[in-house]
């Protein structure tokens, strides 16, 4: 994916997903044009997947990692996990401490991604 970009590894069943999925789709209709926002199910049953991405209304696309080949791609033992992607395509830096909220993600984004996250 081109930058500059916010891929965020994410599962149903995982409460930090769940926690921080309403605060990156809030950043992703602020930054709307600005940067290019994706979600990869990963280790989930599709079904649930699409269950989720209707109850938290998600507004950016997300895809379904089936065999978890991202994440072990990324060699992550665990998510959620986000990637911040800069305009050429390289992977700035990769994110997997505590649940993002909105204005650490913003932080992350102006940081790594050289873009200001319009107030909301």
């Amino acid at each position: 994916m081109r930058g500059p970009a916010v891929i965020n590894l994410w599962g149903s069943w995982c409460e930090p997903c769940r926690d921080e999925l309403p605060a990156i789709n809030a950043v992703a209709q602020r930054t709307d044009g600005l940067v290019h926002f994706l979600g990869v199910d990963t280790r989930d049953l599709r079904s649930d997947a699409e269950d989720m991405v209707t109850e938290f209304g998600l507004t950016y696309p997300s895809v379904f990692d089936q065999g978890e080949q991202v994440r072990i791609a990324l060699k992550q033992a665990g998510i959620p996990v986000t990637l911040f992607v800069d305009s050429t395509g390289k992977v700035a830096y990769l994110y997997n401490g505590t649940r993002l909220d909105e204005a650490t993600l913003s932080n992350l984004v102006k940081q790594h991604l050289g873009v200001a996250v319009p107030v909301g």
